[in-house]
């Protein structure tokens, strides 16, 4: 049976790693940065979101890139390579966010609680990226996510 009294920790770290937090760290002011590529059934997108020190959102820059199926990988690529430069110095390293989520083309952006709705007793509480649900955080909280 599901504990009611549950409460999402205020922030869980993400690990840098080969996957999906391949382009996560620290600006030089500081910032906390990750940069991501959401998708819907039908479009992807390509998202950098900045973090203050304490992991609460601090923008999120967000590009359409299309129907999934029709996106030519050099020009993800560069969208990348553009969106992380704009950052100025970097390093890549593990972060720690809270959660959030923002409204863009229609659709929820953002690390989300599992719709309670959606869990039964079988299953663990999970902190998602959205749309596309591409990363999935559970209990312990240590920085590992499954895709």
């Amino acid at each position: 049976m599901l504990n009611k009294n549950f409460e999402y920790p205020k922030t869980i770290p993400i690990c840098l790693d080969d996957d999906e937090a391949s382009h996560i760290g620290r600006t030089v002011d500081g910032r906390q940065f990750m940069l991501t590529e959401p998708f819907s059934p039908a479009r992807a997108f390509v998202a950098l979101y900045t973090f203050d020190e304490g992991g609460a959102l601090l923008d999120a820059n967000i590009v359409e890139l299309g129907r999934r199926k029709s996106v030519e990988e050099a020009d993800v690529q560069q969208i990348c390579e553009d969106l992380l430069d704009s950052l100025g110095d970097k390093e890549y390293c593990d972060i720690r966010i809270g959660q959030f989520s923002i409204q863009s083309f229609g659709l929820t952006f953002g690390l989300i609680p599992v719709d309670e709705r959606d869990i039964d007793e079988d299953d663990e509480r999970a902190l998602e990226f959205h749309p596309g649900n591409y990363m999935a955080f559970y209990d312990p909280w240590d920085g590992e996510y499954c895709t």
